[in-house]
C-alpha cells in the first residue's frame, strides 16, 4: 500500500508539473533526440548497482548479462517513445547530430519493475540543462526482475513520449 501511495503521489506531482509548465519551448521543431540512460545511481531491488550485479550474477549464468539487460531496457524505452513521437517525425536513440540529449537517470527500481527516474533535457552544444523532470512508472506483473524493469521502461517511454509529442 505504501509503495502504491508513493507511486500515485509521484504521478500526481509529475502531471501537475507538466500541466502548469510551459517551459517546453526548446522542443519546438526538434527532429532528433539523443537518448542516454544512466544506471550508476540506481538502487535496484534495495541493492546498489554493483550489489545488484553481484547478487544476480549467481542466478544468471550469461556473460555480460547486465550490459545486455541495460540495452534491452533502453530498447523497451525507445520503442514506446518512438510510438508516441514518430508521427511528429522526431527520432530518438543514439543520435550524435541531435541538438538535444535526453539523459534518463534511473534512481530506483523495485522488484516489480516500478521505476523512479530523473530526466534531463540537455542542449548538446552548450551542455546546458534545459529542463529536468522526475517521473515514476509502473513495472510489470509477471516474469523475472529483468523483464519487469523492462515493463517499467516501456511505460516510461510512453509517458514521456506523450509529453514530448505535445511540444514538438
Amino acid at each position: 500500500m505504501k509503495r502504491l501511495s508513493v507511486f500515485v503521489l509521484s504521478l500526481l506531482i509529475f502531471v501537475s508539473c507538466f500541466a502548469a509548465d510551459s517551459s517546453w519551448n526548446f522542443m519546438k521543431g526538434v527532429k532528433a533526440i539523443d537518448v542516454e540512460i544512466d544506471f550508476h545511481q540506481a538502487i535496484i531491488n534495495n541493492f546498489s548497482e554493483e550489489e545488484f550485479v553481484t547478487y544476480y550474477s549467481q542466478f544468471i549464468q550469461q556473460e555480460n548479462w547486465y550490459h545486455m539487460s541495460q540495452k534491452y531496457w533502453k530498447k523497451s524505452f525507445l520503442e514506446e517513445f518512438a510510438d508516441q513521437t514518430l508521427e511528429k517525425h522526431c527520432l530518438a536513440g543514439e543520435a550524435p547530430t541531435a541538438k538535444i540529449k535526453m539523459l534518463i537517470t534511473l534512481l530506483s527500481a523495485t522488484d516489480s519493475g516500478d521505476l523512479l527516474t530523473s530526466i534531463a533535457f540537455i542542449d548538446k552544444e552548450t551542455n546546458t540543462t534545459l529542463k529536468t523532470v522526475e517521473m515514476a512508472s509502473k513495472g510489470g506483473h509477471f516474469g523475472g526482475i529483468i523483464n519487469l524493469i523492462s515493463d517499467g521502461f516501456q511505460e516510461l517511454g510512453e509517458s514521456i513520449g506523450k509529453q514530448v509529442r505535445k511540444h514538438l
